[in-house]
């Protein structure tokens, strides 16, 4: 714009008319616009125009109007401006910039744990697959599902069968660990150790020729052979998944990477990184003796720590022995033990020994083999666990030509 002076008057009034906007932008730029021309760009130029600004070939052409400069000269005056404005708009983009990166970062850390601890408190309940629904089904069929289920007050004492090598000391540091963290503390009683916490204990108790499926509070499937003992709570607390066992149990675990699940038996602790396992506190020693603990890794990982010891870490496929604190670790048959959960056992080829081991656990029924040349035998077949005893020992007899009876709860294999 060019604002010239028009008429007579005196010399401190002043009366424009506009000429070129161009002239008082560049004006502006250089700080000499008056108060006048600057209430004229406010109220006669639109957003748009005032913009324009930021274009150098612009600014350029009306450095050039208004200094009267040449071209060359224009620009490198129009340079610097717009550089300064350019350092300011950039200061302001970068910390803008810098506000939108640190909320997204900050949106992927909390995503991120977010995502992490709901994987980390997840629980999922094992797969249970067709061949063990349908055993559960035979069991109840054949009426050989069943127990007796207690909870456990102050008037029903935790009590462990005494040949399962407990005492009262552990029995109530185990029940510590298997109540609710929200619980108080078991107390001394009258004939034992009673919970008193929120959360009860439940006590499942198998008779010698019964067997049960229990469902634990996660999730978690445990097959209970006859003869043996649980102590669970009915309600699993937030940091950990406790049980006490005697007896023999197949586990199927539920996974949950927050809360580990511990079985407590008398000679040792087994840790569950993993999901399915075998654990038998009456196993047979290498020296015969029945009062071993066992632990067979089916699938997954666990540790299993012996009392007053340090943890052995298995691999499947793999039997952990405890005996008197010895330990013995072996590579196992998996097959006998998948077979006890589902049922069936097809055996090819396979020992006397072995085999009259699996009768023994099946069926809670001992044996005695007068003639050891015999236990090498090989034999073939196939075994169900619902059928009844006899056809097997006969089958069994005609194989080795040996004649066998059974008295006392006991098979005997004469010569």
């Amino acid at each position: 714009m060019v604002w010239q002076r028009l008429g007579r008057g005196p010399k401190n009034t002043n009366v424009y008319m506009l000429q070129d906007k161009n002239v008082i932008l560049a004006r502006m730029i250089m700080g000499e616009a008056t108060e006048q021309e600057c209430q004229y760009l406010k109220e006669n130029c639109s957003q748009e125009e005032l913009a324009e600004i930021l274009n150098a070939n612009d600014l350029a052409e009306r450095y050039r109007i208004y200094a009267s400069i040449d071209e060359k000269e224009a620009y490198e005056k129009a340079s610097v401006v717009l550089l300064k404005g350019s350092r300011a708009r950039f200061r302001f983009l970068h910390r803008q910039t810098l506000w939108r990166v640190a909320a997204v970062v900050l949106l992927l850390i909390v995503g991120g744990a977010w995502w992490w601890y709901r994987d980390y408190t997840k629980v999922t309940p094992p797969e249970i697959s067709q061949d063990v629904l349908a055993a559960i089904q035979t069991s109840k069929e054949r009426g050989k599902s069943e127990a007796r289920i207690e909870t456990l007050s102050a008037n029903s004492p935790a009590v462990i069968d005494n040949d399962g090598g407990f005492t009262e000391e552990m029995i109530q540091q185990l029940l510590e660990k298997v109540s609710s963290s929200e619980s108080t503390a078991p107390v001394e009683g009258a004939g034992g150790v009673q919970p008193t916490g929120k959360e009860s204990l439940e006590l499942i108790s198998t008779l010698h020729d019964k067997e049960f499926w229990l469902t634990l509070d996660d999730g978690t499937l445990v097959h209970m052979n006859s003869s043996s003992r649980i102590i669970y709570p009915e309600k699993f607390s937030r940091d950990r998944r406790d049980v006490i066992l005697t007896g023999e149990a197949y586990f199927m675990v539920a996974k949950d990477k927050s809360r580990p699940f511990m079985v407590h038996t008398p000679q040792g602790d087994v840790k569950v990184y993993g999901t399915e396992f075998h654990v038998n506190t009456r196993s047979r020693s290498e020296n015969g003796q029945r009062n071993a603990t066992s632990v067979v890794l089916v699938e997954g990982s666990v540790g299993v720590t012996p009392t007053g010891g340090t943890e052995y870490m298995l691999t499947p496929g793999q039997q952990f022995s405890i005996l008197d604190g010895q330990c013995l670790i072996q590579e196992a048959d998996l097959r006998p033990y998948i077979a006890w959960n589902t049922r069936k056992f097809d055996f090819d080829d396979y020992p006397l020994q072995d085999l009259m081991e699996i009768i023994y656990r099946w069926y809670n029924i001992d044996y005695v083999i007068a003639d050891p040349a015999v236990n090498s035998t090989l034999v073939s077949g196939s075994i169900s666990r619902y059928d009844t005893i006899e056809p097997l020992l006969h089958a069994i007899s005609k194989i080795t030509g040996h004649p066998i009876t059974i008295k006392n709860n006991t098979i005997y294999i004469n010569k």
